[in-house]
């Protein structure tokens, strides 16, 4: 979506960026200490004012929320979940830690919500946080980002109101799992992932031990799957979609009280419309990546009189086999 430029009051004009760069100084500077320039703009973000934490979180009359709040304010007395993963380096950690607990404080902070003043802010600390960062950047509130520290953002997506950052080159390879028997287009489709840096492993398998994996739900990351079965939306959502089906692996209240209300549904086109509501909010939950339209390509010989094609409605091969037919010389 195209954002649109335009002008704010000339007060903050001139001090949003000027406070950014500022901060930004500060931080850079090798003899401060990233927790105490965090820890004191915090306060002043938070209070308004400047606070002499020595005095003030020493003096055991002032209430203890009031105490809790300023010592929450020093990213020395607070934890990330980042840290608690054993192969974090704990020593890179240090630096980027204060920078992390900022970007976070200022999104609850008061002003969290100044889309013009938070962009500004997190693109200058992203710019300190991870291993590269493009020109122009906008992340706006509430980014979650990877547990690494050096991170390489490979992707930007824009899931519905949230934008997600992802980091693939530091993830081992996924698991692509497949029939065997249609690992060609395994390979196209992992070749096509590789291209815009999301790495798998192909891991074929034969068919009933494929569909039996599958059923018991043992199959991990990428699934490729694909229905030959008669039937329509309702037997396909049952199978796939709806809590209890033979190879759902999760389900959403939503989509499965729809399909208990097509059930019970005896009006034709008002079944049509539950089952279509259902298959829109597939679509919009992402449950699904279609990558590929059946599209067969056959050949028929001179000397066939019935080939069987297209004799079974939807049906891709020649099929009942008792009725192909050579022709009669």
């Amino acid at each position: 979506m195209p954002l649109r430029e335009f002008r704010i009051g000339p007060i903050g004009e001139e001090l949003y960026p000027r406070w950014v760069a500022e901060l930004a100084a500060r931080l850079d500077d090798p003899a401060l200490d990233r927790n105490v320039v965090v820890r004191d703009e915090l306060a002043r973000l938070y209070l308004g004012r400047s606070v002499d934490f020595e005095r003030e979180l020493g003096d055991s009359s002032a209430p203890g929320a009031t105490r809790l709040l300023l010592a929450s304010l020093d990213p020395r007395n607070a934890t990330l979940e980042a840290e608690y993963y054993k192969e974090l380096d704990l020593e890179k950690w240090k630096r980027v830690k204060p920078l992390l607990w900022f970007w976070q404080m200022f999104d609850h902070s008061p002003v969290g919500r100044n889309v013009r003043l938070g962009t500004q802010l997190r693109y200058m600390l992203a710019q300190r946080v991870f291993k590269k960062c493009g020109t122009g950047v906008r992340i706006f509130h509430g980014l979650a980002w990877p547990g690494s520290v050096f991170t390489d953002i490979d992707h930007a997506l824009l899931c519905g109101r949230r934008l997600v950052l992802i980091e693939s080159k530091s993830w081992l390879p996924g698991h692509y799992y497949c029939d065997a028997s249609y690992s060609n287009l395994a390979e196209a489709t992992v070749n096509y992932l590789a291209a815009v840096g999301i790495r798998m492993a192909i891991v074929p398998l034969e068919r009933a031990a494929f569909f039996a994996q599958y059923r018991e739900k043992k199959l991990r990351n990428v699934v490729q799957v694909g229905s030959g079965a008669f039937g329509n939306a309702a037997t396909r959502i049952e199978a796939f979609v709806a809590a209890g089906g033979a190879y759902v692996y999760g389900s959403y209240p939503d989509i499965d009280g729809l399909f208990r209300e097509q059930a019970a549904e005896t009006d034709r086109r008002k079944r049509e419309a539950v089952l279509q509501k259902a298959q829109q909010l597939m679509y919009e939950k992402a449950m699904f990546a279609p990558i590929w339209e059946l599209g067969f390509l056959n050949g028929v010989g001179p000397r066939i009189e019935e080939s069987g094609l297209g004799l079974i409605t939807g049906h891709a091969y020649s099929a009942p086999y008792e009725d192909l037919a050579l022709k009669t010389k």
